[in-house]
């Protein structure tokens, strides 16, 4: 039996944040779906050093990759010399046409995401996880069944690690990726 190799390629989906400032919101009408555009490193930002701008091909500002998955991506994008090609997937707006989303799929190397993701097997049973900072707080985002969920809880309480929330998750993490759950933690002082 022949062994199936890794994919060398992972796809993301993500939506963007900071649409509505600058007058970026100008730029969006004009967008189709399946425009092309680019994710280019912004080092100068002074909210995020690690800020991953979105350009159109006229080079107008969308907006930028969210902060959690620029993180990472911005270290990468340092290393190359081309900006990294994306997809408009969804352009949408409230019905005052006052509040506009767009999200956008793009393609990275797999091995960009290996240190940022998990499988661990509770007997027979495997949790894919992924954990992520924010602020104040660290998120561990996982793929498992409910009961699992519960017992991966159980088991931090036991040993005293103190979750704020826990519940469904409805946004992707970090790697873009989606998870069925999530679990808040609260960073203690000696972890920051």
């Amino acid at each position: 039996m022949r062994k199936r190799s890794a994919p060398k390629y992972k796809s993301l989906d993500t939506y963007l944040a900071g649409v509505m400032h600058e007058e970026r919101y100008t730029v969006i009408p004009r967008l189709s779906l399946r425009d092309r555009v680019f994710l280019r490193r912004e080092p100068n930002n002074p909210a995020d050093p690690n800020a991953v701008m979105v350009i159109t091909e006229e080079r107008k500002q969308l907006g930028h990759i969210r902060r959690e998955l620029a993180a990472f991506l911005s270290p990468q994008l340092a290393k190359r010399t081309h900006p990294i090609q994306a997809t408009v997937t969804e352009l949408s707006c409230d019905s005052s046409g006052s509040a506009y989303r767009v999200r956008i799929n793009f393609s990275v190397p797999a091995k960009w995401l290996i240190q940022h993701e998990s499988v661990d097997q509770v007997g027979d049973q495997p949790i894919e996880y992924t954990c992520e900072e924010s602020g104040a707080n660290v998120y561990v985002s996982l793929n498992s069944s409910e009961d699992l969920f519960a017992k991966v809880r159980e088991r931090m309480s036991a040993d005293n690690i103190a979750h704020a929330r826990y519940g469904l998750s409805y946004r992707a993490a970090h790697n873009g990726r989606s998870y069925k759950w999530y679990i808040r933690l609260e960073k203690s002082p000696q972890t920051e």
